[in-house]
């Protein structure tokens, strides 16, 4: 392996490898990746060729292409971007250029999704209701606020006009997947209709159970990972204008599992015991979207929502304990872009403000009654946000300068504690510069930071044995200044962009396990979070495709990415080892025929963080089929072997090894009138 590995390496870094995923199988000169149109990287509609930073888009096709049983397996197509916590959907994190958990900003529909704590995971839909992801990878925090210091990630569920044809007016679609590597199978329905022009809704529904073990590579098993549960998704659109939109959107996820209590580790009767997990998310939401260009509101962004998450708990092992977790969100946002002309430049002004907060809330029951969680504290964080961008456009449009600022006021309660406050102002500035109509090179500098979070600056009570946590109010925001520059383009049939980032951090919050005084050991300490650690993260991200003419194509991702602790000198964690994928692809479009054959590449981790182990590198290979069936309009079949040598390995971020052969079949059926 070690070998194989170093060949597969040296043959992507030759070709100068790549970042966004490809979600094609042919590159098209007028239609190709760079024109897919992003919103997250300017928070207005631009190609993906304008970006001024690193960004992706997933559509629905591209997940359903994958085969994708849970949206870790279609965000961890994106290099650059990977999932910690694996294989157990529940226990999935994101991790962005090396930063995870409280630093990557996640959103559903432009709602925040505040949910974290410990292990419990935080990506709780389902992929079948997602019109496409978009990713912004490095520091996002001058147009989005705390937590952005990693990147962003908004999922965008689907609308009725996703699903139904402009010459129709109602439609039903139904749908079926097996994963034979958990027993694992998921169900699905929608029904879509326009009744008139001015209308249009949706009604979705998943469900979902898997059996009680996840096959591993080699034949080995992962026991207690059962998981049963379902989603619904209602959208209902009022359009007072042709480029207008009144909507009201209703989305739940319940979810009912048997897991360890750490869902990312193994089960351990000692300390890691069976708990029955009951997980439930609703998200409420009233918007209103102006895309007209016309007038001054003509770019008008109106969000309302409240978005809940709920963990339950209870032990499956004879003990009888509860416990409940909760994360209330409100939110409010606003946002509306000018265009402003002056001599040969022009302006798109972008400006808006935020307003959200998370109430929090933990109880435990047990046999000596009811308490607080001591790792979930009581209490509320109020934030406030407000940004101000300038896409300044020169030379016919060949130069886009954008400078953003954006000004944070958070504050955090806790009954009986000294409250946190603070204020951070984010200014980036970013250019593109079109070479050609096909190339373009981009730079990208800002602030980004991260607020405390309630779970770090309040907790009390018993951490472990006789250890106790200790609160402390005096935490200061984790600080970062992100940097990245890039080329991409398209010339004749092939596509590429290679990206260098850098980013340098500061008082990064950690967790101290600190000895008494007296018998100076751990388990008679305490447990403080601080600011600690000064970190600095640089790497490559490189990509190519091109297109082999005849239906077929290939593609190839390479990244590189080192962090290291600036304040003791030792490696990050969460850092991982080269890695890249290659495939080749075939689809034939007249005869609706897709067919890929993926092999995903990562080398050895030799630098691991303090509280890491070593991992071995691995080659992994997957074969993806799917076809619509000529005599049965609205119908496609796909089928897949994940794994195919069964290979038997541990991704780097994951304690747990990776699933093993996973042999995929789904229908579905579409009827539209």
């Amino acid at each position: 392996m070690k070998m194989h590995g170093r060949t597969v390496f040296s043959l992507l870094l030759s070709i100068e490898l790549a970042l966004v995923f490809p979600s094609t199988a042919k590159a098209d000169e007028s239609t190709g990746q760079w024109d897919k149109v992003v919103v997250i990287g300017t928070r207005t509609e631009n190609r993906l060729l304008d970006s001024p930073q690193a960004a992706a888009v997933i559509t629905a096709e591209d997940i359903e292409n994958q085969a994708a049983q849970d949206i870790g397996d279609a965000l961890d197509q994106i290099p650059g971007v990977h999932i910690d916590g694996g294989p157990r959907s529940l226990g999935e994190q994101i991790n962005i250029r090396g930063l995870g958990g409280a630093r990557v900003q996640v959103r559903t529909d432009g709602a925040r999704t505040d949910f974290l704590t410990g292990h419990k995971g935080r990506l709780f839909i389902d992929p079948e209701n997602i019109k496409q992801i978009e990713v912004l990878r490095g520091g996002g925090s001058a147009l989005y606020g705390s937590d952005a210091i990693g990147g962003v990630v908004n999922i965008i569920t689907k609308d009725p006009s996703d699903m139904l044809a402009e010459d129709k007016t109602f439609g039903v679609r139904g749908g079926f997947q097996y994963d034979s590597v958990n027993e694992g199978f998921r169900k699905n329905g929608q029904i879509f209709f326009r009744p008139v022009e001015e209308w249009e809704y949706l009604a979705a529904t998943s469900h979902w159970q898997t059996g009680d073990e996840i096959d591993l590579g080699s034949g080995l098993k992962l026991g207690t990972s059962q998981q049963r549960g379902y989603e619904s998704l209602s959208k209902l659109i009022f359009h007072p204008g042709e480029e207008s939109d009144l909507y009201f959107t209703y989305n739940r996820f319940s979810d009912e599992a048997v897991l360890p209590g750490n869902p990312a580790s193994e089960l351990d009767p000692t300390d890691n015991f069976p708990l029955g997990r009951d997980t439930e998310r609703e998200l409420f939401q009233l918007g209103y979207r102006n895309q007209s260009g016309i007038g001054f509101f003509g770019g008008l962004d109106v969000n309302v929502y409240y978005h809940t998450t709920e963990v339950r708990e209870e032990r499956e092992d004879g003990t009888f304990r509860i416990e409940d977790r909760e994360i209330n969100t409100f939110g409010f946002e606003i946002k509306n872009s000018n265009v402003v002309e002056a001599g040969e430049m022009v302006h798109v002004i972008t400006y808006g403000f935020e307003k959200y907060k998370d109430i929090v809330s933990g109880n435990q029951v047990s046999t000596g009654g009811s308490a607080g969680i001591s790792s979930f504290p009581n209490g509320n964080f109020l934030g406030l946000g407000a940004f101000l961008q300038d896409e300044i456009s020169l030379f016919d449009d060949r130069l886009r300068i954008i400078p953003a600022v954006r000004w944070d006021r958070f504050e955090s309660h806790s009954s009986g504690n000294a409250e946190n406050s603070d204020d951070q102002v984010s200014p980036k500035i970013g250019a593109v510069y079109k070479v050609t109509e096909d190339m373009s090179v981009f730079t990208n500098y800002g602030l980004g930071f991260r607020a405390p979070r309630l779970l770090e600056l309040y907790p009390s009570g018993t951490h472990f044995v006789f250890n106790t946590f200790v609160a402390n109010p005096n935490l200061v925001p984790e600080e970062s200044r992100n940097f990245e520059a890039g080329v991409r383009g398209q010339w004749k049939r092939l596509t590429y962009e290679s990206i260098f980032y850098r980013i340098d951090a500061d008082d990064f919050i950690e967790a101290l396990v600190l000895p008494d005084d007296f018998f100076m050991l751990e388990i008679f300490g305490t447990t403080e979070h601080r600011n600690v650690s000064d970190a600095k993260i640089w790497g490559v991200e490189n990509y190519l495709e091109y297109d082999l003419g005849g239906g077929f194509s290939t593609y190839a991702t390479f990244e590189f990415t080192r962090g290291k602790n600036d304040t003791d000198g030792t490696d990050l964690t969460g850092i991982m080892p080269k890695n890249g994928r290659w495939g080749l692809v075939y689809n034939h479009e007249e005869y609706g025929f897709r067919g890929a054959v993926e092999g995903e590449f990562a080398g050895r981790q030799t630098n691991p963080g303090i509280s890491e182990d070593k991992t071995a590198g691995y080659a992994v290979w997957d074969v993806k089929l799917s076809q619509k069936l000529p005599w049965w309009e609205g119908s496609k079949v796909h089928f897949g072997v994940e794994n195919v040598f069964d290979k038997a390995y541990r991704p780097h971020l994951s304690s747990i090894q990776a699933p093993g052969r996973n042999f995929v079949v789904g229908i579905s059926q579409t009827f539209q009138w």
